[in-house]
């Protein structure tokens, strides 16, 4: 417990005011958390980029305290006592019985001091190599999930998306690995680029704000604001506010104008212009994450209307009375029907 004192007290002061039990990261890192531990790490670590940078620090001092739990301190203790009782060479004046109190009181802060020294050797040549990882992943079912990154960037993350970075003591967390989808504002920084990993393409800026879809082969992104570089094993373009570009490992297409309402699924404000109700219905399942169906006859139909965060059936209900449409609720289906509309 002595030499495991530094490591605690060091932790327990660092965390006092973020409210996170020790041995809560201790079992995170050892793996063995459940999902809702888990989940409450991934909250804390998600505060403040202080906490995840806390996080990296904590595994190294495991590491070192670690190394100091396996000196037996009671065997180190007998060897001492049976090297004391052992006979002497009649040449050797014989010791005094060491029976004071004070003197077995020596003799173990003696041994603490030397485990000690080898323990701040060892914390020594740690600090001087290759700093411990630590692996984040934020990921999301059938929810959003809205996170300030541990470099100060906002990312927001659709449904059925995974986030995944490193995080390494005393370096900047610059670089993501993405599943899925998720609309980043990056906190700009000259020295140190962002870049985003998704599937065979490698997005990289400074700092702005964008889109990044990836739950296929296929890559978009919408660049919100700012400048977006997007390249593959062989093309890289440049993107500006309003752009966007789709590609897979093989092609990429730079798009001079993004499309309507294409980051609706996070504004949750959808905006039609004489919109073909196709494109309408387009936009509502992806922005809703609902299963819409309409009947071919109303394809063309067209709709200019404006939804701010209302809800799916108040949204439909509107373009049924537009329209004169019949709207009907199939378990999680919304079905729209009609006769047509006149062009």
């Amino acid at each position: 417990m002595v030499l495991l004192q530094p490591f605690l007290d060091y932790f327990n002061l660092n965390t006092a005011n973020n409210h996170i039990p020790d041995d809560l990261l201790a079992r995170y890192l050892n793996g063995t958390l459940s999902d809702v531990e888990t989940a409450n790490v991934v909250e804390w670590l998600s505060k403040s980029p202080e906490n995840a940078q806390e996080l990296a620090r904590f595994q190294l001092l495991w590491a070192q305290a670690a190394v100091a739990r396996e000196v037996n301190i009671d065997a180190a203790w007998h060897k001492v006592k049976s090297e004391i009782s052992k006979p002497k060479a009649a040449q050797i004046k014989p010791l005094r019985a060491v029976s004071s109190p004070s003197m077995w009181l020596k003799i173990a802060a003696a041994l603490v001091l030397a485990v000690g020294m080898g323990w701040l050797a060892y914390q020594f040549n740690a600090s001087h190599s290759t700093p411990p990882q630590v692996t984040v992943t934020l990921k999301t079912n059938q929810n959003t999930l809205e996170q300030i990154l541990p470099d100060g960037s906002k990312v927001f993350l659709n449904y059925h998306t995974t986030l995944v970075y490193e995080l390494a003591n005393n370096q900047k967390m610059r670089k993501v690995a993405l599943t899925g989808e998720a609309f980043f504002n990056v906190k700009r920084d000259e020295s140190t680029p962002f870049v985003i990993q998704a599937n065979s393409t490698q997005v990289r800026v400074l700092g702005t704000s964008f889109n990044v879809r990836a739950y296929n082969a296929e890559v978009g992104v919408e660049v919100e604001s700012g400048r977006v570089e997007v390249a593959q094993a062989t093309h890289k373009i440049q993107l500006t506010k309003q752009e966007s570009a789709v590609g897979n490992a093989d092609t990429l297409i730079k798009i001079l104008k993004l499309e309507p309402n294409t980051l609706s699924y996070r504004t949750q404000v959808f905006v039609f212009e004489k919109t073909t109700l196709a494109n309408v219905v387009a936009s509502l399942r992806s922005g809703y994450h609902a299963d819409i169906q309409i009947s071919k006859q109303l394809n063309n139909c067209q709709l200019t209307a404006r939804f701010e965060r209302e809800s799916l059936d108040t949204a439909l209900t509107v373009i049924a009375e537009t329209l004169n449409l019949k709207l009907t609720r199939k378990g999680r289906t919304f079905v729209l029907d009609g006769g047509g509309c006149q062009l």
